[in-house]
């Protein structure tokens, strides 16, 4: 008895290995998150560690851009087909000869024929296009198209031309063939703007269309004039539109022009040998100046773009030979300038496309900065030169996208707060920096599938690598001043090679590769804490463990003490031990065999349902000796022998049927002794401690006067 241990279910203690499971499951759930975000970055990223930048730029964002907030999924289909209506209409003048009445009946168009002598404000009022509101106010209310062999030149300085522009329709003023010509003064420019009668401003709305200017096949020539609330869905009606059908078909010329609220600054299809000199732009819906489908020998010098929804500077479609100087462009929705010299075709097509890359882009005393997607981006063009110039972006300042070749920058400065100064990536030979400044967050230069020269360049970073060469890449390095914090200042991985020669590396810290990583992901921080806590509190919880199951320990060996204790103070109250009731039977049956010939006296076996197995009558216990034995240990568990029942009905029906009881504590202690139930099923069934029902078990089972009387405790009482 003394070995013996209780159980935990003998203890109550049934809890606590569900308490343990709960909490591994917590742990191992914690680490398990914490592992999956480390393994999927490091699988998302090829196979390179977390704390390792991706080693390719990801693919340049494609913005969708609404070209006004009224043309939305519900509106496009109407703008689009105002769009066809004015293709339509502007085929089917042509039909028609410029004097014929139906042109303004019918198509509410006047159309100028051919003459030397060039059409102007009282032409358009004698034919009923033009009307004056008062001395500096003109409304035009009704299309103008300007034909071949004729010219229209409106010299209004200091005045306002109104283009209707409302729910009832609107007017446009298109040269086919023809040229036009547009003249302010520097102190008293002329103003052409949209304008909406039943608002008495101009026109803010563009689902039913908007007032634009197109020339196409001919030549537009706008000098100190400034254009206000233009254009709607397309390029060729989206405000100041020029549109060559074929290459050299068109050219343009501005000279310190205003574009504003429109929704193009400048849409030129097919230009050639033309010029954009002090041109400002603001909050254009698209782009602030496109140049498309093979435009050549374009110069854009001097002036601003600002605030337009997409890119600053759009150049794509095969057109090259663009010079673009002391331009500013802010706060774009998509890059400062955007290049794509990609060729239109890689072989034969019905179109004659050549299937060369577009080259020769100059872009000179650039200042670009606040753009959404970064400063300037290159893709498959050749012979972008960035000269003089001051990029600073919270994005990429430059990206060049191959296949591409010659690709300079010098003495310029690529600034970005948040991401890389400057990536190349497919560009197999000639990147060359020169004399230059370069930062970025994390890295400076990224070369990934190129090679690229640095020289005489300041190279700075916060932390990281200020130079990483990736995926067959070559960097030739020489005469850089290099600044920042990291592992290494030229990172290269298993395939590519960089020489790094006669470079100032005294302002470099060493930093090592995964506290750079954790400084740039400070999530990472909040993880390992919530790792920590755990982490720091399991010795804690060890020792607690362990000094609970000491006082367990103890707590069992003091009951099975108490417990011995009351056995062995039962079996001097009289007991005879089943030693002594052996050797008793054995003197008995040597005298009977002696001759005693006294009937022995038989004891009466048969006992009261509720006496105590082992416990003789006391009306025998004088005359015969019966051989007793010790009473049973306690019961702790029968559940191998007897199905343990749910409720107080199911204990009724069992070996207690028929039984009552005068208290809760008889019931109790006979479930327990005479049906051999375990303690802390019967606890939890009649909801008491164990601690209570063990006591009332044990003194009921041995009080002071020897055990107690089955008559008085497990007697049943009379039935009512």
């Amino acid at each position: 008895m003394s070995d013996a241990e209780l159980t935990a279910e003998e203890r109550g203690d049934v809890g606590s290995k569900r308490r343990l499971l709960g909490r591994g499951v917590v742990v191992v759930l914690i680490g398990a998150l914490v592992g999956a975000i480390v393994v999927g970055t490091f699988l998302t990223r090829a196979g390179r560690a977390p704390w390792q930048e991706d080693a390719r730029p990801t693919t340049t964002p494609t913005a969708t851009y609404s070209p006004s907030p009224a043309s939305s999924a519900s509106t496009a289909g109407a703008a689009a087909e105002l769009v066809r209506s004015e293709d339509q209409r502007l085929v089917e003048l042509t039909r028609f000869a410029a004097d014929d009445p139906a042109t303004r009946a019918g198509l509410d168009t006047v159309v100028l024929g051919p003459r030397r002598s060039p059409y102007g404000a009282g032409d358009l009022m004698d034919r009923g296009a033009l009307a004056k509101i008062d001395s500096s106010t003109y409304e035009l209310r009704r299309h103008v198209v300007v034909r071949g062999g004729a010219h229209l030149a409106l010299r209004l300085p200091g005045a306002t031309l109104r283009l209707r522009s409302g729910s009832d329709g609107f007017a446009s003023i298109v040269t086919w063939g023809g040229s036009l010509t547009l003249r302010g003064r520097q102190d008293a420019g002329m103003i052409i703007s949209s304008w909406d009668d039943l608002t008495s401003s101009p026109d803010a709305d563009v689902d039913d269309g908007r007032a634009y200017i197109r020339v196409r096949d001919g030549v537009l020539s706008a000098e100190d004039v400034t254009f206000a609330a233009l254009g709607f869905w397309s390029g060729r009606t989206g405000g100041v539109a020029i549109t060559g059908t074929e290459p050299g078909a068109v050219k343009v010329r501005l000279t310190r022009t205003v574009h504003t609220d429109s929704h193009y600054g400048v849409y030129a299809e097919g230009v050639i040998e033309s010029t954009l000199t002090n041109v400002a732009i603001s909050n254009s819906a698209m782009e602030g100046i496109v140049l498309s489908n093979r435009s050549h020998g374009v110069a854009i010098s001097g002036g601003s773009i600002v605030d337009a929804r997409a890119s600053g500077v759009k150049i794509d479609r095969a057109s090259g030979d663009i010079t673009i100087e002391r331009v500013a462009v802010r706060g774009s929705g998509g890059y400062g300038v955007m290049i794509d010299g990609s060729a239109l075709a890689d072989g034969a097509n019905a179109a004659g496309h050549a299937t060369t890359r577009s080259t020769s882009y100059t872009l000179r005393s650039l200042t670009l900065n606040g753009n959404e997607d970064g400063g300037v981006l290159a893709r498959g063009a050749d012979g972008v030169h960035l000269l003089g110039s001051d990029v600073a972006e919270d994005s990429i300042a430059m990206r060049v996208v191959g296949p591409a070749s010659d690709i300079a920058v010098d003495r310029s400065t690529l600034h970005s707060d948040a991401s890389l100064g400057f990536v190349v990536t497919d560009v197999p030979t000639g990147v060359t920096v020169t004399d230059s400044e370069i930062e970025g967050l994390g890295t400076a230069v990224r070369s990934v599938s190129s090679t690229v020269e640095i020289s005489g360049s300041e190279l700075a970073i916060q932390s990281g690598h200020i130079v990483e060469v990736l995926e067959d890449s070559e960097a030739s390095l020489r005469a850089n001043t290099m600044s920042g914090s990291g592992q290494d200042p030229v990172f290269t991985d298993d395939t590519s090679h960089a020489t790094n020669v006669s470079s100032d590396q005294s302002a470099w810290r060493f930093q090592s590769d995964i506290v750079t990583w954790l400084h740039h992901h400070p999530m990472v921080w909040l993880w390992l804490l919530v790792l920590l806590v755990p982490l720091i509190g399991f010795p804690f919880f060890l020792r607690y463990k362990r000094h609970q199951r000491e006082l367990q320990r103890m707590l069992e060996n003091a009951m099975i003490a108490y417990a011995q204790d009351r056995i062995d103070e039962y079996d001097t109250r009289g007991m005879v031990t089943p030693a002594e009731a052996v050797r008793r039977a054995a003197a008995h049956e040597v005298s009977a065999g002696a001759g005693d010939d006294r009937a022995p006296s038989v004891p009466d076996r048969r006992q009261p349902e509720s006496r105590l197995p082992g416990v003789a009558d006391a009306r025998h216990a004088a005359s015969v000796d019966i051989p007793t034995v010790r009473p049973p240990a306690l019961p702790t568990s029968n559940q191998g022998r007897l199905r343990a029942p749910r409720t107080l009905n199911d204990l009724r029906a069992g070996t207690l049927a028929g039984r009552d009881f005068a208290t809760m504590r008889q019931f109790a202690v006979a479930a327990v002794l005479e049906s051999g139930y375990p303690l802390p099923h019967i606890a939890r069934l009649f909801r008491i401690p164990i601690w209570r029902l063990q006591q009332w078990v044990t003194e009921d089972y041995g009080g002071a006067e020897g055990p107690s009387s089955p008559a008085g405790q497990g007697r049943p009482a009379p039935r009512r």
